[in-house]
């Protein structure tokens, strides 16, 4: 029988207890079992459980902060994007904001900037182009201090490009610049903008450019892994467009298997390691075993894109049109599960390349 002491003991415990909150580390590590207090530019800064001291770690050693308890628009936003909800996710997130301006939300130092993160995250999953640069600029410029503003000026510079706005996404990365500049933020940031110089010039392509990101990769080092690692790949992806499969391919593995990458650079990682499976397959006896079995592979790592990385949309819509270029090469019964995936991509990507490209395997029904 269960004392009527140790019911009030644990009672007393439980009230005790603070939030789990979880801070990532970009070496891999974490620390758990913590309540967040604020995050900056500079650092975040955190409790133990049980120990009312302040503690921080550096901002540029945070790969993500998981929050146990959220104000509950944040909650109900989240809960959506598990479901595949994202409208839904929006008008919570802008309903949070709204209310912090009319006083009626919870406030928390940090929920704002989580926030508004998560709306670009969205409208990135939306192909909602104009809204991410829209919440972009409301980051920096009025959360001017928080760890988030580096990766919205990135995310900034880099929808800028995809628009075809090369030259825009050039002054970003410089605005940037003096950010870090003035206020002596980490050589991380340096390094990003390195990458980003890189990255958003149409006219540096082939080995020049390979050349040029091999040398970010190695000034980021052990001490920068994110920045390397989206180096790397950037460096895979070229190395796939010059048809050099099987050095791609090496790198690809060794990006899908690290524990110290952005969910955008997994993402770009398993979709190239697909494609060079794709490719190494196309290659080999047509129906063989040995065929068969690299298109399975290939297969399960775009599948793993589509499950895992839902939000990084360029490439499920590829991830899904090449598993469903893997089901029709493996045929059989596969075949079934290929028009599935061609509607899907239809459906879910109309206007793209990649439901441009289904249309053309789909069959009348």
């Amino acid at each position: 029988m269960i004392s009527i002491r140790t019911t009030l003991s644990a009672l007393v415990l439980l009230s005790c207890t603070s939030y789990a909150d979880t801070i990532h580390k970009t070496d891999g590590t974490s620390i758990e079992d913590c309540t967040i207090v604020l995050e900056t530019l500079e650092e975040v800064t955190y409790k133990a459980s049980g120990n009312k001291k302040e503690r921080s770690v550096p901002s540029d050693e945070v790969l993500k902060v998981e929050f146990e308890k959220r104000p509950a628009e944040i909650d109900r936003a989240l809960e959506a994007i598990r479901e595949g909800q994202l409208l839904a996710a929006v008008s919570d997130l802008t309903l949070y904001l709204e209310g912090i301006k009319a006083g009626k939300s919870e406030r928390r130092k940090w929920a704002s900037p989580v926030a508004i993160d998560l709306l670009i995250q969205q409208f990135k999953t939306m192909g909602e182009a104009d809204e991410v640069l829209i919440y972009c600029a409301k980051m920096i410029d009025e959360q001017a201090d928080s760890r988030y503003v580096p990766m919205a000026y990135l995310t900034r510079a880099q929808t800028l490009f995809e628009k075809g706005e090369a030259s825009k996404a050039k002054k970003v990365i410089e605005n940037f610049v003096e950010v870090i500049d003035s206020k002596g933020l980490s050589k991380r940031w340096q390094l990003e903008c390195d990458l980003g110089v890189i990255l958003y010039d149409p006219e540096l392509t082939g080995e020049k450019r390979r050349d040029k990101l091999v040398i970010v990769s190695s000034n980021a080092g052990s001490k920068y892994p994110t920045v390397r690692n989206r180096a790397d790949v950037a460096e895979a992806q070229s190395l796939l467009k010059g048809s050099k499969f099987a050095d791609a391919e090496v790198i690809f593995q060794r990006i899908s298997t690290s524990t110290n990458s952005d969910v955008a650079t997994r993402a770009a990682a398993f979709t190239g390691l697909g494609d060079c499976l794709f490719q190494k397959a196309s290659g080999m006896t047509e129906g063989s075993d040995e065929a068969k079995a690299t298109l399975k592979a290939a297969l399960m790592s775009y599948l793993r894109v589509t499950i895992n990385y839902k939000n990084q949309t360029g490439y499920v819509a590829k991830s899904l049109f090449y598993a469903a270029r893997c089901f029709d090469l493996m045929g059989g019964d596969a075949a079934d599960n290929a028009q599935k995936l061609y509607r899907r991509v239809r459906r879910n990507f109309p206007g793209s390349q990649w439901a441009k490209e289904s249309t053309s395997f789909l069959k009348k029904r």
